[in-house]
């Protein structure tokens, strides 16, 4: 019996998820800026700014990061923490570079800014239930 618990402890420390920060931060800038861009496009294409758009843009961010981080990791949350709203802030940028502005009050891009701040740390810390 002991043999039996042995092998089981070593079989799930192998299967744990091991940490790759470097690929999560690569990853979370490529696709928070790809994000961005394809939200700037939608949002000059339609001419008008959708807040469930940009809500699913920021779920694709916190995604990908989500995936290359372990269980409970605080660096996986500072990475969700900026990837995320680091993604509406681009769109902002690439909406003024080519002259457009859709909100209608100050304080929905505090909003949008903290809301993805959140979730995106959430995300990081990887609080899975398995």
């Amino acid at each position: 019996m002991s043999d039996y618990n042995i092998n089981n402890d070593l079989l799930n420390k192998s299967s744990e998820k091991k940490p790759n920060y470097i690929m999560a931060s690569l990853a979370g800038l490529g696709v928070s800026v790809v994000v961005a861009i394809i939200l700037a496009v939608i949002g000059i294409w339609l001419e008008a700014e959708y807040i469930l758009v940009l809500a699913l843009g920021a779920v694709a961010v916190g995604m990908v990061i989500h995936n290359f981080v372990p269980k409970k990791s605080i660096a996986g949350a500072i990475l969700g923490a900026i990837f995320c709203p680091a993604t509406y802030f681009l769109y902002q940028v690439f909406m003024a570079m080519f002259g457009y502005y859709y909100e209608g009050d100050d304080n929905t891009f505090w909003w949008m800014l903290a809301g993805s701040f959140i979730y995106g740390a959430y995300m990081g810390y990887n609080n899975d239930n398995d």
